[in-house]
């Protein structure tokens, strides 16, 4: 089978190799089609069937590769947009750890407020979860507890039986149930 694009026989061993264990999945893809191309008399839509891709790509790497040669497929230029806040962050940020925000809403209107820059409460969530922020929900305190009788309980029960505890007089357990339940057992 004649290697109508001149690859050497190195370049072809690269090739073999590489389309599977290269790191990008697009770049694979590439290597796959082209060490096709050069080693089988399969067609473009055959070619394109196998690797996964649409058969009008195939034509662009196989001129890719004879008219640039085999480092030309191996190059990727994807479009990654910064965001304006990137160049804030290190204020914005600063400014949260010292004043925590409490929504999404808050932090859009603080970020404007610091740098002139509106975005949708959507965009500053992504923003900030990009950067680490996670969002947690805060507890409650009971409402119905009565800290008085909580304080008692401690004063005159839990607290004596630590103490006997520790001496070895008995062994105190503490489980977690529904409540908050303990147990003292005497040695």
């Amino acid at each position: 089978m004649p290697n109508l694009l001149n690859l050497s026989a190195e370049e072809i061993q690269q090739i073999k190799i590489e389309r599977y264990t290269y790191g990008d999945i697009m770049i694979q893809k590439r290597l796959n089609a082209i060490y096709l191309m050069a080693v089988t008399d399969l067609n473009d839509c055959q070619i394109a069937e196998i690797v996964g891709c649409h058969r009008n790509i195939l034509p662009d790497w196989r001129d890719k590769c004879l008219y640039q040669g085999l480092p030309s497929l191996y190059v990727n230029h994807y479009h990654k947009p910064e965001s304006e806040l990137e160049q804030h962050s290190q204020s914005i940020f600063s400014h949260f750890d010292e004043h925590p925000i409490q929504s999404v809403n808050q932090a859009v209107a603080v970020i404007e407020e610091l740098t002139g820059i509106k975005r949708s409460p959507t965009q500053i969530r992504q923003f900030l979860l990009r950067h680490g922020y996670k969002w947690r929900k805060m507890g409650q305190i009971p409402g119905k507890a009565d800290v008085e009788e909580q304080k008692t309980w401690l004063k005159n029960t839990l607290e004596p039986s630590i103490e006997l505890a520790q001496k070895g007089l008995c062994h105190l357990f503490f489980a977690m149930l529904h409540i908050l339940h303990w147990e003292l057992f005497f040695a």
